[in-house]
């Protein structure tokens, strides 16, 4: 690997940058655009003279059933 092979990785590497900084950028531009969505419910909420209630993850709750007796463990969702 000589020189150019130093000037095609590091020609790579430039456009890998570039590539990844417009990869966040874009993202950023997605994140402040649902916050601006969110504020503006929550702006129209109260001018109605509601509430605005923000949706929450989900979450499960599971629970693992020992097997007895060589018999199948079974997860139930509660």
């Amino acid at each position: 690997m000589g020189e150019e092979g130093l000037e095609a990785s590091k020609k790579k590497k430039a456009e890998n940058r570039k590539l990844i900084f417009n990869r966040a950028k874009q993202y950023a531009k997605e994140y402040e655009g649902q916050e601006k969505e969110l504020i503006q419910l929550k702006r129209e909420a109260k001018l109605k003279g509601g509430f605005y209630v923000d949706p929450e993850a989900k979450l499960l709750f599971i629970i693992r059933i020992r097997g007895i007796n060589a018999m199948h463990p079974r997860t139930r969702k509660i």
